[in-house]
């Protein structure tokens, strides 16, 4: 069952404070954020520091709502963003959510900038409030977009360390065995920088799998946002202006 699209939480089980996400495959997506915390490289620093802190034997994995069966792709999109939303700003209200990310908009012009809302939209038009509602999604995901690009830099930037260190060790290790040669005698430092080198090798190949991972959760959020804004690009052109004159200033 867990393999059907819906909406998950990761719970932490003392507090009640949860984790919400939205995935097409949510046994999938458990896994990867499982070994994404395992590896103390999760995007949501708030849901680290506590698993890291009480350990994953205080969490608990949950099903929130599956998507209803036969649902087209971007109606299931839809649902699963809506979905999201509502269960993210319900435990929010209640300050019981690990969730960074704010669904909002901000008016721009004045120094002092506000939050605006679908029920300042004059006229109340439906479809500019659908308009927002989508827009809030789009800047949403864009930031979640940012934060695993932040955690890729940085995994990445480890992995070339590791790289470097390899590469040194192997010049090392390549220097004692012409120094064996001449003597036919195997030191212990070229076995002690042999088994450097096979943990420098399965550091190497952790980082691989944690990158490999956050690259899989960026691609889905990146088709997430695709599928948005086409949605968003299918509106009127005079629709938009009436939203984008509202003053929507849009996160890059």
């Amino acid at each position: 069952m867990l393999h059907r699209p819906g909406i998950y939480a990761i719970v932490h089980v003392l507090s009640g404070r949860r984790y919400i996400g939205q995935s097409k495959n949510i046994e999938k997506r458990w896994g990867q954020h499982r070994e994404l915390l395992k590896g103390e490289s999760h995007h949501n620093q708030r849901l680290q520091k506590v698993w890291s802190s009480d350990g994953e034997l205080a969490f608990e994995f949950l099903v929130v709502e599956y998507a209803p069966a036969n649902l087209e792709s971007l109606a299931l999109q839809r649902w699963l963003y809506k979905k999201e939303k509502y269960h993210i700003n319900l435990h929010k209200s209640r300050n019981a959510a690990f969730n960074i990310v704010d669904a909002e908009l901000v008016a721009a012009g004045s120094a002092g900038a506000q939050k605006i809302n679908a029920k300042s939209i004059p006229g109340d038009h439906p479809d500019l409030i659908k308009l927002q509602e989508l827009f809030e999604l789009i800047q949403c995901h864009k930031r979640e977009e940012r934060e695993i690009n932040s955690q890729i830099s940085t995994l990445k930037g480890l992995r070339g360390i590791v790289r470097d260190k390899r590469v040194s060790k192997i010049n090392e290790i390549t220097l004692k065995n012409k120094l064996i040669q001449l003597v036919f005698k195997k030191t212990k430092r070229v076995t002690e920088i042999e088994k450097e080198i096979k943990v420098l090798d399965g550091r190497a190949s952790e980082l691989e799998e944690k990158i490999s991972d956050l690259i899989s959760i960026l691609n889905e959020v990146g088709n997430i946002i695709r599928e948005l804004n086409k949605e968003f690009d299918s509106y009127p052109k005079n629709i938009k202006k009436a939203f984008y004159d509202l003053g929507a200033e849009v996160e890059n």
